[in-house]
């Protein structure tokens, strides 16, 4: 039989979109940016004027088509602090046609000319008299009224217009706002920093066919020129929204909420219609806080460059972030749509209520916003076991992000426009809401709530930074534990004003444990002095047959070591960090290593959660990596999950793996290592089945789709041919399961060709889904076709084509997560450059840290710099350095640890022979073949990228489903494929084991390889 080189990742788009889209997280989401430096400029406004109020009109979309401009008035009521000549405000993409400056008493008009500061978007209006005697006066108010012109560009920010198709195929115009960090400035001049709130009254001219809304509700009024709205509370400009279109609304009634999208696509707004105010409700039973506007909005917009946004009262997402169809989209898009506005809904009080002082407490919004994602949207969704996911998904995202030399502190001080783009990423969001789910548990759920309380009550319509949270949570503790020696800023300080985590180390010693703490870092080899840095360490720990229910500290490691007594018997186990509570990796001595691995492969495995169970799989495995462990400890542990069937471990382990999986392409040991993993998966594989059944709780959708990616991906017999059986079954008209069409046409691709790839584009083009079409632009990339993937990535980086500005990124990681994607995105960036840079502006740093990314040989490597080095690259030089950097890392990692891990996996196969998978081993070694990441990905734990997002992946990074239908035919065993051995013999004879001849070349080679290795050493 012909095999096919392996495609892993088949669904990177897909990936991308699951995982932590929230409010403010790009698409591309950087894992952490290595370039956030404070500027020489000064970028802050003055602090001598404060305003506090806005009286704001506008006539938008002034053309019928393609409209791209509107004009504005805006008159700002000021209050002057201190005596001043000028006044400093920000306006930006704006043609100024006057500005007068009025005292609120007196009226006289001041005369007055400005200046424009095309860098710090500062407007400084200043006195244009002779008169030393006519000044702004301190503790007096004055108007500035500003006429203006602006631009609806198509970039997504400011006030920009989107378009859609109607059924009829017009093209529909609409204009909407997308403001944080900061861009308000874009749609009306203003005082654009988090901390400067006033009111904000707005009208909007009416347009045929058109309505207006925004963050309060239209006054009740006789205006046949303009929506009213009613004034808002005091709030952030950056929160400030409008959208004009034609979108019509469904209402939840009792509750004043909508969900409003295009006509064609309403009817998909139910589930969020349902789900929304669940969660608001759920998180103001937790606060005990009311939501403070007298109504909420969830807008689908068609073009959106984050995943979501938070403005306050009008929150705005991308449509397949908000709008579900059960026959077309995945458990893991509905997981995502509700977790996604639970995070915005948690910015009503976090970011809106209680603004950050200035970004630098950009955390204390998207921390919080994250934590709820999963802990609010687990009380309305209880069978999701959210809770559990948050440490998988979030946590241990987190703990590789933060582990590079290029991470960042919680708190980290920005101030120019781009240094506040990047921290828009995982330390803000994921690490962030870790250090708090942390701070829950070591000052107890029923301190932390009434703290938060506190903290919103005290800094209510105010801003804040992290010591006003500190001050409300410590009082707190003080009430509840008068006699508490424990200072919650003096904790929280050491996880948020320095970067990185610790390694705690637990080695036994006579009868008790010497506990050690250092920075983990993946590149061990570090100039920097990392011997000073110390955490204050909330200790948990739990013993074999113990309670993993008790998460209190037990212990506090403040200094660089600690002894406390064994907490059981010498041949017994134990495990630091509970339920993985603390944010920081747990290392153990050989003794307590072997204990935990013959533990977990014994029949009594799930005596540990599920998720210690993924923590030690994640710990070993980054040790390892880090070359901290040895790479045998690591993976002798990992030959549990042959009986493992439990999806948060599976998360775990199948990260990690990709890692593995990425950096060993194209060499001597991958196939052995791919053997393994088909070893690893045959028994949930074959538990599971690739059928749905109606059984399946929502979980279990998700661990299919995890377990059948890496299947086909690895050219699982049994699961490549049901993949193209069931794609056969498509093309003759039927229809496949959400949750089984990511597999299923990717694996099809990769096995077909051009007739396989147009039927799939043309799905994608007729679709009124928008997450179907997200689902399928990602699988495109899996065809090994450069012809169809060169069409491909041209329609990516075309205006107004059918692939959406949003989602071009996307089409390049589909790509390069291909096989042969390095090559195949490499050759066009090469041939187009200038194009992609045309259309991607700055964004092209994500495309060349996405493909650097994907480099696994010397060659590749010589190539990529001899691109930088002879193209202009701007903005994204230093994004192309670091991911250079980067590439020389991972071949160095290769040259270090393929022999361990090849040697380990020569002598499993050799040593302790057991029964072979069912795939087909391939006639030839795979190449290059990029990892799967579970779905709803993390971030990536190689280089991240810089590209910050606009508002994660949902706002932020952030950032992501009733259940999907049931399957039309009842589940079946996958069956025995003739290739299997039997089962080895239990007697205490040698077993009898049948190896297939390629694998038998291979092993031979393999051995020779080691043979030659060992005497070029010597």
């Amino acid at each position: 039989m012909e095999w096919k080189i392996v495609k892993f990742s088949t669904t990177l788009l897909q990936i991308l979109v699951v995982t932590n889209f929230t409010s403010a997280s790009p698409l591309l989401e950087a894992a952490v940016p290595s370039n956030i430096r404070t500027s020489e400029i000064n970028y802050r406004l003055p602090n001598n004027v404060i305003p506090s109020n806005y009286i704001i009109t506008l006539d938008p979309l002034k053309e019928a088509d393609d409209p791209e401009t509107f004009t504005g008035e805006v008159k700002i009521t000021v209050k002057v602090t201190e005596d001043t000549n000028s006044i400093t405000l920000h306006y930006n993409d704006l043609s100024i046609d006057s500005i007068t400056v009025t005292p609120v008493i007196g009226g006289t008009e001041i005369p007055v000319d400005y200046e424009y500061e095309s860098v710090t978007h500062f407007c400084v209006i200043k006195i244009n008299s002779e008169d030393e005697n006519i000044i702004f006066k301190a503790s007096e108010e004055y108007i500035i009224t500003i006429n203006y012109k602006g631009h609806h560009r198509n970039d997504m920010y400011g006030f920009y217009r989107s378009s859609y198709k109607d059924e009829d195929g017009k093209t529909v115009w609409l204009a909407t706002t997308q403001f944080e960090p900061g861009n308000a400035r874009r749609a009306f001049p203003c005082f654009d920093e988090p901390a400067l709130k006033a009111t904000f009254k707005i009208s909007i001219k009416k347009k045929p066919g058109l309505q207006a809304i925004s963050n309060m509700p239209r006054e009740d009024d006789d205006d046949e020129t303009y929506y009213n709205f009613e004034i808002t509370p005091v709030m952030s400009t950056y929160l400030i929204a409008f959208i004009v279109s034609d979108f019509t609304v469904l209402r939840n009634e009792p509750e004043n909420f909508g969900v409003w999208a295009r006509k064609g696509a309403i009817e998909q707004a139910e589930y969020s219609r349902d789900v929304g105010p669940k969660l608001l409700h759920a998180i103001e039973g937790f606060l005990d806080v009311k939501y403070p506007l007298p109504k909420l909005d969830v807008v689908a917009v068609p073009d959106f460059s984050s995943g979501a946004m938070e403005n306050w009262g009008l929150t705005t997402y991308r449509e397949r972030i908000v709008l579900y169809d059960e026959d077309h989209a995945t458990a893991a898009t509905k997981q995502q749509i509700a977790t996604v506005v639970a995070h915005e809904f948690a910015h009503q009080w976090f970011g809106d209520l209680v603004s950050p002082e200035w970004w630098n407490y950009l955390w204390l919004n998207e921390g919080f916003a994250t934590y709820f994602e999963s802990f609010a949207t687990d009380l309305v969704e209880t069978e999701w076991r959210l809770q559990e996911q948050f440490v998988v998904r979030d946590l241990q995202s987190a703990l590789a992000a933060d582990a590079l030399l290029t991470t960042h502190p919680i708190t980290q001080p920005v101030d120019s426009p781009n240094s506040i783009r990047a921290i828009f990423d995982t330390i803000s969001y994921e690490k962030a809401g870790s250090v708090i789910r942390m701070m829950e548990h070591f000052v107890t759920t029923e301190v932390f709530k009434k703290g938060l309380k506190r903290y919103l009550v005290a800094r209510d319509h105010l801003d804040a930074n992290e010591n006003h949270l500190y001050e409300a949570i410590n009082a707190e503790l003080l009430e509840t534990k008068p006699g508490s020696h424990e200072n919650v800023a003096d904790i929280l300080h050491t996880w948020t004003q320095q970067a990185g985590y610790p390694l705690v180390t637990i080695t036994s010693e006579d009868s008790g444990l010497t506990i050690t703490q250092e920075r983990f870092l993946l590149t061990r080899a570090s100039t920097r002095n990392e011997g000073s840095t110390l955490w204050s360490v909330p200790l948990t720990y739990a013993v074999q047959d113990g309670d993993f229910t008790d998460t209190s500290t037990k212990e506090w490691l403040t200094e660089s070591s600690l002894k406390i007594g064994r907490p059981t018997e010498e041949d017994k186990w134990f495990i630091f960090n509970v339920q993985q509570i603390g944010f920081y990796r747990v290392n153990y001595d050989e003794h307590n290593w072997n204990l935990l691995t013959n533990y977990l492969k014994s029949e009594d495995y799930e005596k540990i959660p599920p998720v210690n169970r993924a923590q030690i799989l994640d710990d070993a495995l980054n040790l390892a990596r880090a070359g901290i462990l040895e790479y045998s400890t690591a993976l002798e542990l990992t030959q549990y999950l042959e009986e493992e069937v439990d999806y948060i471990p599976w998360y775990s382990a199948l990260n990690a793996f990709s890692f593995l999986n990425l950096r060993l392409a194209g060499t001597s040991t991958h196939p052995l290592f791919k053997e393994y993993i088909l070893k690893l998966i045959q028994h949930v594989y074959e538990d599971l089945t690739y059928e749905e059944s109606d059984a399946d709780d929502h979980v279990t959708k998700l661990l299919r789709s995890s377990i059948l990616q890496w299947a086909c991906n690895l050219d699982h017999e049994d699961c490549v041919e049901k993949a193209k059986g069931k794609f056969h079954a498509l093309h003759e008209g039927s229809s496949i399961k959400p949750n089984l069409q990511s597999v299923t046409y990717c694996t099809a691709l990769r096995h077909g060709g051009e007739e396989e790839w147009n039927l799939l584009w043309d799905k994608y083009v007729k679709s009124n889904f928008a997450t179907e079409q997200s689902l399928i632009l990602g699988v495109l990339g899996c065809t090994a076709h450069q012809e169809l993937i060169n069409e491909y990535l041209k329609k990516s980086i075309t205006d107004n084509g059918d692939i959406r500005r949003q989602d071009a990124a996307s089409v390049f990681s589909a790509v390069y997560s291909n096989p042969q994607g390095f090559q195949f995105a490499f050759d066009f960036l090469r041939n187009s450059y200038g194009d992609i840079v045309n259309f991607y502006g700055t964004g092209v740093a994500s495309v060349l840290t996405g493909i650097a990314a994907r480099i696994t040989t010397q060659e590749q490597l010589t190539e990529f710099e001899n691109f930088i080095e002879h193209n202009e690259l701007g903005a994204a030089t230093e994004a192309a350095r670091r991911a250079v950097e980067s590439a020389k890392e991972n071949l160095a990692w290769v040259e270090k640890y393929e022999s361990e891990i090849n040697s380990w996996l020569v002598s499993l196969t050799t040593v302790e022979p057991t029964e072979p998978p069912t795939a087909s081993p391939p006639t030839e070694t795979p190449t290059a073949s990029p990892p799967t990441e579970p779905p709803t990905a993390s971030p990536p734990t190689e280089t991240p990228t810089a590209s910050p997002p606009t508002e994660p992946p949902t706002e932020s990074p952030p950032t992501e489903p009733p259940t999907a239908s049931p399957p039309t035919e009842p589940p079946t065993a996958a069956p025995p494929t003739p290739t299997e051995a039997a089962t080895p013999s239990t007697t205490g004879e040698a077993s009898s084991v049948s190896l297939s001849p390629v694998l038998c070349i291979t092993l031979f080679c393999t051995i020779l390889y080691q043979i030659v290795t060992v005497f070029k050493v010597k």
